[in-house]
Protein backbone atom coordinates (compact mmCIF):
# COMPACT_ATOMS: atom_id res chain seq x y z
CA UNK A 1 0.00 0.00 0.00
CA UNK A 2 1.55 3.62 -0.89
CA UNK A 3 2.45 5.69 2.39
CA UNK A 4 1.72 9.22 1.49
CA UNK A 5 4.39 11.90 2.74
CA UNK A 6 3.85 15.10 3.26
CA UNK A 7 6.27 17.14 0.90
CA UNK A 8 7.66 20.76 0.92
CA UNK A 9 9.50 21.55 -2.63
CA UNK A 10 12.52 24.01 -2.06
CA UNK A 11 13.65 25.70 -4.90
CA UNK A 12 17.32 27.25 -4.64
CA UNK A 13 18.36 30.11 -6.96
CA UNK A 14 14.89 31.27 -7.09
CA UNK A 15 13.15 34.29 -5.69
CA UNK A 16 9.45 34.62 -5.59
CA UNK A 17 7.43 37.21 -6.77
CA UNK A 18 3.67 37.28 -7.03
CA UNK A 19 1.85 34.49 -7.67
CA UNK A 20 3.03 31.18 -4.97
CA UNK A 21 4.20 28.50 -6.72
CA UNK A 22 2.06 25.56 -7.22
CA UNK A 23 2.72 21.52 -6.21
CA UNK A 24 0.44 18.82 -6.18
CA UNK A 25 1.27 14.61 -5.72
CA UNK A 26 -0.99 12.51 -7.18
CA UNK A 27 -1.58 9.04 -5.88
CA UNK A 28 -2.75 7.22 -8.90
CA UNK A 29 -2.28 3.35 -8.41
CA UNK A 30 -1.29 1.57 -4.77
CA UNK A 31 2.88 1.69 -5.56
CA UNK A 32 4.00 3.47 -8.38
CA UNK A 33 2.70 6.13 -10.67
CA UNK A 34 4.68 8.58 -12.66
CA UNK A 35 4.37 11.22 -15.10
CA UNK A 36 6.50 11.67 -18.45
CA UNK A 37 5.09 14.48 -20.06
CA UNK A 38 2.64 17.55 -20.04
CA UNK A 39 1.64 19.78 -22.43
CA UNK A 40 -0.86 22.66 -22.61
CA UNK A 41 -4.59 22.03 -23.18
CA UNK A 42 -7.24 23.82 -23.86
CA UNK A 43 -8.99 26.69 -21.52
CA UNK A 44 -5.51 27.26 -19.72
CA UNK A 45 -5.35 23.65 -18.16
CA UNK A 46 -2.76 20.76 -18.51
CA UNK A 47 -2.60 17.29 -19.74
CA UNK A 48 -0.37 14.65 -17.77
CA UNK A 49 0.54 11.27 -19.26
CA UNK A 50 2.52 8.54 -17.70
CA UNK A 51 2.46 5.08 -16.63
CA UNK A 52 1.09 3.44 -12.92
CA UNK A 53 1.26 -0.14 -11.84
CA UNK A 54 -1.89 -2.28 -12.53
CA UNK A 55 -1.32 -3.23 -9.05
CA UNK A 56 0.83 -3.85 -6.50
CA UNK A 57 2.12 -7.71 -7.14
CA UNK A 58 3.21 -7.41 -10.66
CA UNK A 59 5.08 -5.26 -12.89
CA UNK A 60 2.66 -4.55 -15.73
CA UNK A 61 1.90 -0.85 -16.15
CA UNK A 62 -1.10 0.99 -18.04
CA UNK A 63 -1.01 4.26 -19.76
CA UNK A 64 -2.45 7.36 -18.10
CA UNK A 65 -3.91 10.63 -19.07
CA UNK A 66 -4.48 13.26 -16.09
CA UNK A 67 -6.13 16.69 -16.87
CA UNK A 68 -5.67 19.14 -14.63
CA UNK A 69 -6.29 23.22 -14.29
CA UNK A 70 -3.79 25.97 -13.75
CA UNK A 71 -4.29 25.23 -10.11
CA UNK A 72 -3.42 21.58 -10.32
CA UNK A 73 -6.61 20.48 -9.76
CA UNK A 74 -7.55 17.07 -10.83
CA UNK A 75 -10.10 17.90 -13.85
CA UNK A 76 -10.57 14.23 -15.14
CA UNK A 77 -8.25 10.87 -15.13
CA UNK A 78 -8.16 8.01 -17.60
CA UNK A 79 -6.22 4.51 -17.90
CA UNK A 80 -5.07 2.70 -21.22
CA UNK A 81 -4.08 -0.62 -21.42
CA UNK A 82 -4.78 -4.26 -20.85
CA UNK A 83 -4.79 -6.20 -17.99
CA UNK A 84 -1.73 -8.50 -18.59
CA UNK A 85 0.05 -6.51 -20.31
CA UNK A 86 2.58 -4.55 -19.71
CA UNK A 87 2.10 -1.01 -21.40
CA UNK A 88 4.88 0.42 -19.41
CA UNK A 89 7.90 1.02 -21.88
CA UNK A 90 8.53 4.19 -23.22
CA UNK A 91 5.80 6.44 -24.04
CA UNK A 92 5.37 9.48 -25.97
CA UNK A 93 2.12 12.11 -26.59
CA UNK A 94 1.50 14.85 -28.83
CA UNK A 95 -1.94 17.16 -29.63
CA UNK A 96 -4.05 16.38 -33.15
CA UNK A 97 -6.68 17.79 -34.39
CA UNK A 98 -9.64 17.22 -31.38
CA UNK A 99 -7.69 15.11 -29.07
CA UNK A 100 -4.17 13.53 -28.57
CA UNK A 101 -2.24 10.59 -29.88
CA UNK A 102 -0.20 8.52 -27.22
CA UNK A 103 2.51 5.48 -28.15
CA UNK A 104 4.05 2.99 -26.21
CA UNK A 105 4.13 -0.52 -26.16
CA UNK A 106 1.54 -3.30 -25.54
CA UNK A 107 2.70 -6.39 -24.54
CA UNK A 108 5.95 -7.69 -27.17
CA UNK A 109 4.19 -4.79 -29.75
CA UNK A 110 4.31 -1.18 -30.19
CA UNK A 111 1.12 0.79 -29.61
CA UNK A 112 -0.75 4.09 -30.64
CA UNK A 113 -3.31 4.96 -29.38
CA UNK A 114 -6.07 7.86 -30.32
CA UNK A 115 -8.59 9.86 -27.90
CA UNK A 116 -10.60 12.96 -28.09
CA UNK A 117 -10.56 16.15 -26.13
CA UNK A 118 -11.94 14.34 -22.89
CA UNK A 119 -9.73 11.29 -23.51
CA UNK A 120 -12.27 9.28 -25.30
CA UNK A 121 -10.23 6.60 -27.18
CA UNK A 122 -11.09 7.22 -31.02
CA UNK A 123 -8.81 3.86 -31.92
CA UNK A 124 -5.51 2.08 -30.90
CA UNK A 125 -3.92 -0.05 -32.93
CA UNK A 126 -1.22 -2.54 -32.22
CA UNK A 127 2.32 -2.15 -34.35
CA UNK A 128 3.54 -5.33 -34.97
CA UNK A 129 6.98 -6.39 -36.99
CA UNK A 130 7.32 -9.90 -38.73
CA UNK A 131 10.40 -12.05 -37.13
CA UNK A 132 11.00 -9.00 -34.38
CA UNK A 133 10.28 -10.52 -30.76
CA UNK A 134 10.44 -6.55 -28.76
CA UNK A 135 8.43 -3.77 -30.84
CA UNK A 136 8.98 -0.35 -28.70
CA UNK A 137 7.11 2.82 -29.64
CA UNK A 138 8.73 6.00 -28.35
CA UNK A 139 7.31 9.17 -29.31
CA UNK A 140 4.61 10.26 -31.81
CA UNK A 141 4.20 13.93 -34.17
CA UNK A 142 1.31 14.90 -36.77
CA UNK A 143 2.08 15.22 -39.85
CA UNK A 144 0.29 18.63 -41.22
CA UNK A 145 -1.39 16.43 -44.55
CA UNK A 146 -2.76 13.69 -42.14
CA UNK A 147 -1.56 10.44 -39.70
CA UNK A 148 1.27 10.69 -36.98
CA UNK A 149 4.66 9.29 -37.29
CA UNK A 150 6.20 7.66 -34.59
CA UNK A 151 9.79 6.16 -33.60
CA UNK A 152 10.92 3.55 -31.95
CA UNK A 153 13.26 0.10 -32.43
CA UNK A 154 12.22 -3.65 -32.45
CA UNK A 155 14.74 -6.19 -31.52
CA UNK A 156 15.04 -9.53 -32.91
CA UNK A 157 17.58 -12.22 -33.87
CA UNK A 158 19.56 -9.42 -35.76
CA UNK A 159 19.59 -6.96 -33.00
CA UNK A 160 17.78 -3.82 -32.21
CA UNK A 161 17.39 -1.47 -34.70
CA UNK A 162 15.86 2.38 -35.14
CA UNK A 163 12.23 2.57 -36.55
CA UNK A 164 9.77 4.52 -37.78
CA UNK A 165 6.19 4.02 -38.50
CA UNK A 166 3.57 6.53 -40.39
CA UNK A 167 -0.37 5.78 -38.90
CA UNK A 168 -2.91 7.41 -40.78
CA UNK A 169 -5.94 9.33 -39.37
CA UNK A 170 -8.32 6.73 -38.76
CA UNK A 171 -5.35 4.16 -37.31
CA UNK A 172 -4.37 2.65 -40.25
CA UNK A 173 -0.49 1.43 -40.81
CA UNK A 174 0.86 3.67 -43.75
CA UNK A 175 4.49 1.51 -44.09
CA UNK A 176 6.73 0.61 -41.30
CA UNK A 177 10.45 1.33 -41.89
CA UNK A 178 13.62 0.20 -40.15
CA UNK A 179 17.27 1.95 -40.44
CA UNK A 180 20.28 1.23 -38.56
CA UNK A 181 21.58 -0.18 -35.85
CA UNK A 182 19.96 1.33 -32.15
CA UNK A 183 17.43 2.38 -30.31
CA UNK A 184 15.01 5.43 -31.38
CA UNK A 185 13.43 8.35 -29.03
CA UNK A 186 12.67 11.96 -30.18
CA UNK A 187 11.36 13.23 -33.46
CA UNK A 188 9.66 15.89 -35.09
CA UNK A 189 7.96 16.45 -38.05
CA UNK A 190 9.79 19.47 -40.44
CA UNK A 191 7.88 22.38 -41.15
CA UNK A 192 5.71 21.46 -44.52
CA UNK A 193 5.44 18.29 -43.44
CA UNK A 194 7.39 16.64 -45.74
CA UNK A 195 10.46 15.45 -43.49
CA UNK A 196 10.80 14.50 -40.08
CA UNK A 197 13.91 14.44 -38.10
CA UNK A 198 15.01 11.29 -35.23
CA UNK A 199 17.38 10.95 -33.20
CA UNK A 200 18.90 7.58 -31.07
CA UNK A 201 21.95 6.74 -29.40
CA UNK A 202 24.65 8.69 -31.15
CA UNK A 203 22.58 8.94 -34.72
CA UNK A 204 20.80 12.06 -35.93
CA UNK A 205 18.54 11.22 -39.48
CA UNK A 206 16.49 13.24 -41.77
CA UNK A 207 13.59 10.85 -43.87
CA UNK A 208 10.80 11.55 -45.62
CA UNK A 209 7.26 11.47 -44.22
CA UNK A 210 5.75 9.96 -47.70
CA UNK A 211 7.66 7.15 -47.56
CA UNK A 212 9.78 6.65 -44.53
CA UNK A 213 13.07 6.82 -47.07
CA UNK A 214 15.97 8.33 -45.37
CA UNK A 215 17.35 11.69 -46.98
CA UNK A 216 20.15 11.66 -44.90
CA UNK A 217 22.07 10.36 -41.28
CA UNK A 218 24.42 12.15 -39.40
CA UNK A 219 26.17 9.42 -36.34
CA UNK A 220 28.60 12.11 -33.79
CA UNK A 221 32.13 10.22 -33.30
CA UNK A 222 33.39 12.59 -31.23
CA UNK A 223 32.09 14.31 -28.29
CA UNK A 224 33.15 16.13 -25.20
CA UNK A 225 34.09 13.30 -23.71
CA UNK A 226 36.01 12.02 -26.18
CA UNK A 227 35.55 9.83 -29.10
CA UNK A 228 32.84 7.40 -28.86
CA UNK A 229 33.99 3.82 -28.10
CA UNK A 230 33.26 1.31 -25.30
CA UNK A 231 34.27 3.16 -22.68
CA UNK A 232 32.28 6.74 -24.02
CA UNK A 233 28.71 6.45 -25.15
CA UNK A 234 26.10 8.68 -25.92
CA UNK A 235 22.19 8.14 -25.68
CA UNK A 236 20.32 10.98 -27.59
CA UNK A 237 16.39 11.32 -26.67
CA UNK A 238 15.03 14.26 -28.06
CA UNK A 239 15.48 16.40 -30.82
CA UNK A 240 13.53 19.58 -31.65
CA UNK A 241 13.14 22.11 -34.50
CA UNK A 242 14.84 25.59 -33.68
CA UNK A 243 13.47 27.29 -36.79
CA UNK A 244 14.31 28.81 -40.28
CA UNK A 245 15.39 24.83 -40.52
CA UNK A 246 17.49 24.28 -37.18
CA UNK A 247 17.43 21.79 -35.20
CA UNK A 248 18.83 20.82 -31.68
CA UNK A 249 19.49 17.50 -29.89
CA UNK A 250 19.91 16.28 -26.56
CA UNK A 251 20.97 13.28 -24.27
CA UNK A 252 23.17 11.79 -21.73
CA UNK A 253 27.10 11.53 -22.48
CA UNK A 254 28.58 8.81 -19.55
CA UNK A 255 32.49 7.63 -19.79
CA UNK A 256 33.37 4.66 -18.09
CA UNK A 257 36.97 5.79 -17.26
CA UNK A 258 38.92 5.62 -14.32
CA UNK A 259 36.48 8.10 -12.92
CA UNK A 260 32.64 7.26 -14.52
CA UNK A 261 31.23 10.75 -15.24
CA UNK A 262 28.31 11.83 -16.97
CA UNK A 263 26.76 15.11 -18.66
CA UNK A 264 23.85 16.64 -20.40
CA UNK A 265 24.58 16.50 -24.17
CA UNK A 266 23.32 19.02 -26.32
CA UNK A 267 24.18 19.63 -30.19
CA UNK A 268 22.42 22.17 -32.78
CA UNK A 269 22.38 21.70 -36.80
CA UNK A 270 20.64 22.30 -39.68
CA UNK A 271 17.99 20.04 -41.49
CA UNK A 272 20.50 20.37 -44.52
CA UNK A 273 22.81 17.98 -42.39
CA UNK A 274 25.27 20.63 -41.50
CA UNK A 275 26.61 20.32 -37.84
CA UNK A 276 27.48 22.93 -35.83
CA UNK A 277 28.23 22.85 -32.32
CA UNK A 278 27.98 20.35 -29.13
CA UNK A 279 28.30 20.75 -25.58
CA UNK A 280 28.05 19.13 -22.31
CA UNK A 281 27.12 20.93 -19.22
CA UNK A 282 26.45 19.55 -15.52
CA UNK A 283 29.25 16.81 -15.88
CA UNK A 284 29.51 14.76 -12.56
CA UNK A 285 31.74 12.43 -11.39
CA UNK A 286 31.18 9.26 -9.72
CA UNK A 287 34.52 7.94 -7.57
CA UNK A 288 35.27 7.62 -4.18
CA UNK A 289 34.37 10.44 -2.74
CA UNK A 290 31.61 11.55 -5.13
CA UNK A 291 27.82 9.73 -6.23
CA UNK A 292 26.80 12.47 -8.14
CA UNK A 293 25.15 10.93 -11.53
CA UNK A 294 23.73 13.34 -14.15
CA UNK A 295 20.74 11.75 -16.55
CA UNK A 296 19.25 14.61 -19.45
CA UNK A 297 15.52 14.06 -19.51
CA UNK A 298 13.98 16.87 -21.81
CA UNK A 299 14.57 19.48 -24.22
CA UNK A 300 12.30 22.31 -24.69
CA UNK A 301 13.14 25.48 -27.56
CA UNK A 302 11.66 28.97 -26.35
CA UNK A 303 10.64 30.66 -29.70
CA UNK A 304 10.14 34.09 -28.13
CA UNK A 305 13.45 34.17 -26.58
CA UNK A 306 15.19 31.20 -29.02
CA UNK A 307 16.67 29.81 -26.26
CA UNK A 308 17.03 26.09 -25.11
CA UNK A 309 15.52 24.37 -21.79
CA UNK A 310 17.35 21.29 -20.75
CA UNK A 311 16.19 19.22 -18.03
CA UNK A 312 17.22 16.25 -15.89
CA UNK A 313 18.46 14.91 -12.71
CA UNK A 314 22.08 15.22 -11.21
CA UNK A 315 22.61 13.16 -8.04
CA UNK A 316 18.58 12.36 -8.22
CA UNK A 317 17.51 16.33 -8.07
CA UNK A 318 15.93 18.36 -10.56
CA UNK A 319 18.48 20.69 -12.82
CA UNK A 320 16.69 23.02 -15.45
CA UNK A 321 19.57 24.03 -17.79
CA UNK A 322 18.89 27.20 -20.51
CA UNK A 323 21.60 27.72 -23.28
CA UNK A 324 21.24 30.05 -26.50
CA UNK A 325 21.02 29.06 -29.71
CA UNK A 326 24.85 29.22 -29.97
CA UNK A 327 25.73 27.14 -27.05
CA UNK A 328 26.05 29.42 -24.16
CA UNK A 329 24.70 28.51 -20.93
CA UNK A 330 22.78 31.25 -19.18
CA UNK A 331 21.39 29.48 -16.24
CA UNK A 332 21.89 26.54 -14.50
CA UNK A 333 18.61 26.27 -11.97
CA UNK A 334 18.24 23.28 -9.00
CA UNK A 335 14.31 22.41 -8.29
CA UNK A 336 12.94 20.77 -5.62
CA UNK A 337 14.52 18.28 -2.75
CA UNK A 338 16.50 15.16 -2.95
CA UNK A 339 13.63 12.65 -2.76
CA UNK A 340 12.28 13.30 -6.68
CA UNK A 341 13.08 9.68 -8.21
CA UNK A 342 11.24 9.70 -11.56
CA UNK A 343 13.00 11.61 -14.79
CA UNK A 344 11.68 14.84 -15.12
CA UNK A 345 10.00 16.97 -18.07
CA UNK A 346 9.82 20.91 -17.94
CA UNK A 347 8.19 22.93 -20.65
CA UNK A 348 7.65 27.07 -20.60
CA UNK A 349 4.22 28.02 -20.65
CA UNK A 350 3.57 32.00 -21.14
CA UNK A 351 5.28 33.58 -17.83
CA UNK A 352 5.44 29.89 -15.91
CA UNK A 353 8.04 26.46 -15.89
CA UNK A 354 5.46 23.26 -15.42
CA UNK A 355 7.53 20.54 -14.80
CA UNK A 356 6.10 16.78 -14.00
CA UNK A 357 7.94 13.80 -13.19
CA UNK A 358 7.64 11.12 -9.94
CA UNK A 359 8.09 11.59 -6.26
CA UNK A 360 9.44 9.06 -3.97
CA UNK A 361 7.82 8.81 -1.07
CA UNK A 362 9.60 6.25 0.64
CA UNK A 363 9.27 1.85 0.29
CA UNK A 364 9.06 1.74 -2.87
CA UNK A 365 6.25 4.25 -3.50
CA UNK A 366 6.61 6.66 -6.38
CA UNK A 367 3.54 9.29 -6.76
CA UNK A 368 3.16 11.54 -9.86
CA UNK A 369 4.80 15.12 -9.32
CA UNK A 370 3.05 18.48 -10.58
CA UNK A 371 4.76 21.90 -10.32
CA UNK A 372 3.88 25.19 -12.11
CA UNK A 373 6.24 28.15 -11.34
CA UNK A 374 4.78 31.11 -9.83
CA UNK A 375 6.65 33.06 -12.59
CA UNK A 376 8.87 33.43 -15.25
CA UNK A 377 11.42 34.18 -12.68
CA UNK A 378 14.51 31.66 -13.46
CA UNK A 379 17.68 33.45 -12.09
CA UNK A 380 20.46 34.28 -14.39
CA UNK A 381 23.68 32.58 -13.68
CA UNK A 382 26.78 32.91 -15.99
CA UNK A 383 27.98 28.92 -17.05
CA UNK A 384 31.69 27.83 -17.74
CA UNK A 385 30.59 25.17 -20.21
CA UNK A 386 31.26 26.37 -23.88
CA UNK A 387 30.38 24.70 -26.80
CA UNK A 388 32.48 23.00 -29.66
CA UNK A 389 31.93 25.10 -32.59
CA UNK A 390 31.63 22.79 -35.87
CA UNK A 391 32.10 25.92 -38.58
CA UNK A 392 30.17 25.90 -41.83
CA UNK A 393 32.39 25.24 -45.03
CA UNK A 394 32.15 24.93 -48.82
CA UNK A 395 29.79 22.56 -50.62
CA UNK A 396 31.15 18.64 -51.29
CA UNK A 397 31.24 18.03 -54.50
CA UNK A 398 31.86 14.49 -56.18
CA UNK A 399 32.48 13.01 -60.31
CA UNK A 400 31.72 10.93 -61.51
CA UNK A 401 28.04 11.10 -60.83
CA UNK A 402 26.71 8.22 -61.37
CA UNK A 403 30.15 6.24 -60.37
CA UNK A 404 31.02 2.87 -62.21
CA UNK A 405 34.68 2.10 -59.90
CA UNK A 406 35.99 5.59 -57.91
CA UNK A 407 34.33 8.33 -57.17
CA UNK A 408 36.05 11.53 -56.40
CA UNK A 409 34.87 13.18 -53.68
CA UNK A 410 36.60 17.31 -53.65
CA UNK A 411 36.26 18.66 -50.32
CA UNK A 412 37.02 22.48 -49.68
CA UNK A 413 38.07 23.42 -46.43
CA UNK A 414 39.66 26.36 -45.35
CA UNK A 415 41.95 25.02 -42.76
CA UNK A 416 43.72 21.32 -41.67
CA UNK A 417 41.72 19.12 -39.81
CA UNK A 418 40.68 15.76 -39.74
CA UNK A 419 37.77 14.39 -40.67
CA UNK A 420 35.44 11.05 -41.25
CA UNK A 421 34.05 9.99 -44.81
CA UNK A 422 31.22 8.07 -44.62
CA UNK A 423 29.17 6.28 -47.61
CA UNK A 424 25.84 4.75 -46.47
CA UNK A 425 23.16 3.19 -48.41
CA UNK A 426 19.47 4.45 -48.51
CA UNK A 427 18.41 2.60 -45.06
CA UNK A 428 21.86 4.44 -43.48
CA UNK A 429 23.73 0.85 -43.12
CA UNK A 430 27.07 2.10 -43.66
CA UNK A 431 29.35 0.78 -46.52
CA UNK A 432 32.61 2.48 -46.29
CA UNK A 433 33.97 4.69 -43.73
CA UNK A 434 37.36 6.39 -43.74
CA UNK A 435 39.47 8.87 -42.15
CA UNK A 436 40.70 11.97 -44.86
CA UNK A 437 43.24 14.45 -43.83
CA UNK A 438 42.20 17.71 -45.51
CA UNK A 439 44.91 20.26 -45.89
CA UNK A 440 43.63 24.33 -46.27
CA UNK A 441 42.35 24.79 -49.75
CA UNK A 442 40.97 22.39 -52.64
CA UNK A 443 40.82 18.32 -51.40
CA UNK A 444 40.29 15.32 -53.46
CA UNK A 445 39.86 11.96 -52.20
CA UNK A 446 39.21 8.67 -54.40
CA UNK A 447 37.01 6.85 -52.76
CA UNK A 448 36.51 2.95 -54.17
CA UNK A 449 32.71 1.70 -54.69
CA UNK A 450 33.97 -1.10 -57.07
CA UNK A 451 32.16 -4.37 -55.62
CA UNK A 452 28.64 -2.49 -54.63
CA UNK A 453 25.47 -3.17 -55.86
CA UNK A 454 23.88 -0.54 -58.53
CA UNK A 455 21.62 2.01 -56.79
CA UNK A 456 21.42 5.28 -54.73
CA UNK A 457 23.68 6.36 -51.66
CA UNK A 458 24.82 8.93 -49.72
CA UNK A 459 28.35 9.80 -48.86
CA UNK A 460 28.67 11.87 -45.56
CA UNK A 461 31.76 13.93 -44.29
CA UNK A 462 31.80 15.67 -41.09
CA UNK A 463 30.77 19.55 -41.93
CA UNK A 464 29.83 19.34 -44.83
CA UNK A 465 25.95 19.00 -46.67
CA UNK A 466 25.54 14.84 -47.00
CA UNK A 467 25.49 14.53 -51.17
CA UNK A 468 23.78 11.63 -52.97
CA UNK A 469 25.35 9.85 -55.64
CA UNK A 470 24.45 6.43 -57.80
CA UNK A 471 25.98 3.54 -58.70
CA UNK A 472 25.57 2.25 -62.13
Amino acid sequence: MKLHFTFICTFLGLQLFGQAPIDKIFSLSPVFDAAGKVLPAPGGNYLIFGKQREESVTYNYDFYLLMVDAAGNELWRKTYGTAGLDEGGSQGLARCAGGWVMVGTSGQNGWMVRVNEQGTVLWSKVIEIPNASNVKLTDVAPVPSGGFIASGYEGGCSGVEMLAVKVSDAGQVDWIEEYTDGEAYGLYVTEGGGAFMMVGENKILKARTATGQITWMRTIDQTPFGAISAGVRLDLTDVVSTGDHGYAVSGTLVSDGTDYKSAYFVAAGTEYGLFQWDAAYNTSVLNNTSSDITAQSSLHYMPNTQDLLISGLVNGRIVVTRTDLQGKLLENVTLGGANLYYQPFVLKDGGHYVVVGGISEGFGNVSTWFHRSGENILALQQGTNGPQIYPAIDAMRAYPNPVADVLQVQLPSGSEQTVVLELRDLAGRLLRRQLVDLYKGENQVDLDVSGLSAGMFWVFVEGFAPLQVGRL
